[in-house]
């Protein structure tokens, strides 16, 4: 009970320090639940008021009771391997909240990518809201659940682990985005296409640029010598001449 408590205590003060040196958090959370709440009621009521138009939500529930009962066989939606839990109360209004929770969820990484980029929180702020109220995104909360949902969430977690250099995560995360529907893994396959080209160029851009600073190196130390040898030579006929001139005047 006491390693509990400890770890408890260390929990809550590692969050308190981390709202403390980023107090812009609290306004992600805040927006985080008001939208959490706002579409799950919308979903729920649409359910209760049978405006449930398309036949997903049935799908998905179907799908997730024979998984459970056969999980071997291929889905493809293999993302269930990891939210099967959500559907073994069987609740529908469950599963609609947990949609709307994991969409808006996409707010913090958003914030993460945003502020790595700009070094700026109030702007990383004001593009994670924004986010929100894209129109589109909407158009995914009103459709009743389907897989795809949460590929957008798992995707901008999973970048923004990438480009903290948690490389591990990240490929958990893109993996699992990916898992969401079978078509989608093509889309982490172009992504890591993508980051090999770009490596590699920079790879390039970076040798290049050490190639050109070593030859122009090279250029300053010949055109300093060659400056240094007209000097010389400069003064050395300057005192020649100088000579010359003694030599007649006696």
């Amino acid at each position: 009970m006491d390693n509990i408590d400890t770890q408890n205590k260390s929990m809550f003060s590692g969050l308190k320090n981390y709202f403390k040196n980023d107090p812009l958090i609290i306004i992600i959370t805040i927006f985080f639940i008001i939208f959490t709440i706002y579409w799950s009621n919308i979903s729920i009521l649409k359910f209760y008021a049978l405006h449930a138009y398309v036949w997903d939500l049935g799908l998905a529930m179907n799908n997730a009771w024979t998984f459970m009962h056969h999980p071997f066989q291929f889905y493809s939606n293999l993302i269930l391997w990891v939210i099967f839990p959500v559907f073994i109360p069987q609740s529908f209004p469950l599963i609609l909240a947990f949609q709307a929770a994991f969409i808006t969820a996409g707010i913090f990484p958003i914030y993460g990518i945003a502020k790595h980029y700009l070094k700026l929180k109030s702007a990383a702020m004001l593009i994670a809201i924004s986010y929100l109220f894209y129109p589109y995104l909407s158009g995914m909360y009103w459709f009743d659940f389907h897989y795809q949902a949460l590929f957008p969430t798992l995707f901008l977690i999973g970048y923004y682990l990438f480009i903290k250099a948690r490389y591990k995560s990240a490929f958990i995360l893109l993996i699992l985005a990916g898992l969401t529907r079978y078509p989608y893994i093509f889309f982490i396959i172009l992504l890591s296409f993508i980051i090999i080209i770009y490596d590699c160029y920079c790879s390039m851009h970076t040798d290049m640029n050490r190639r050109f600073n070593a030859l122009y190196k090279k250029y300053k130390l010949i055109n300093q010598t060659m400056i240094n040898i007209n000097r010389l030579t400069t003064r050395l006929q300057q005192k020649v001449g100088w000579d010359i001139r003694m030599d007649n005047k006696v």
